[in-house]
């Protein structure tokens, strides 16, 4: 769930801003509900991001060495925007090089799969790459999402349950 909600903050802020409230039935209450996305929102967006010593990678992968420079963090989301349907892929790669670090210390997360998110590791000269790739639906207006409008301003009320909404404010 945070990814998704990580997603609709940073990649989708033309429907969003970082106004989140949770609430028991969608809001405004007398909003316009909207049965799909607007045409000029429809497409493919991406987020590409590049960083070194990415320190919350390096914690989940690489515990005992998380704090080293000797990594480097690449990742990039794609979300596709349909008329009803938010979908996102994010991956991650995390490069870290062997010649440099005593890998005897380092704990590696192995290799899994779900139909969510893959994690893969993977030696490549010397470095050791480790690859996490996950997706899913962000939005889905139909099937339990609903998108509203009132006076200009548009509210994506995300159904966490059936009495618990998060609400963004565009």
């Amino acid at each position: 769930m945070k990814i998704i909600k990580l997603i609709a903050v940073i990649a989708l802020p033309i429907l969003i801003s970082c106004n989140m409230v949770s609430f028991e039935k969608p809001m405004p209450l007398d909003g316009k509900t909207l049965p799909t996305f607007s045409k000029s929102l429809i497409g493919n967006y991406y987020l590409v991001d590049s960083m070194f010593d990415s320190t919350i990678y390096n914690e989940k992968y690489f515990p005992d060495i998380y704090k080293t420079k000797d990594s480097v963090k690449t990742g990039y989301v794609h979300v596709t925007i349909s008329e009803s349907v938010v979908k996102y892929v994010e991956v991650e790669k995390s490069y870290y090089d062997t010649t440099k670090l005593d890998m005897s210390k380092v704990t590696l997360e192995l290799s899994s799969s779900n139909k969510k998110n893959v994690v893969e590791r993977k030696a490549i000269d010397h470095f050791v790459l480790v690859e996490s790739t996950e997706s899913g639906e962000a939005i889905n207006l139909s099937k339990k999402d609903v998108l509203k409008e009132k006076k200009g301003i548009f509210y994506v009320n995300i159904q966490n349950s059936e009495n618990d909404w998060t609400t963004f404010q565009r």
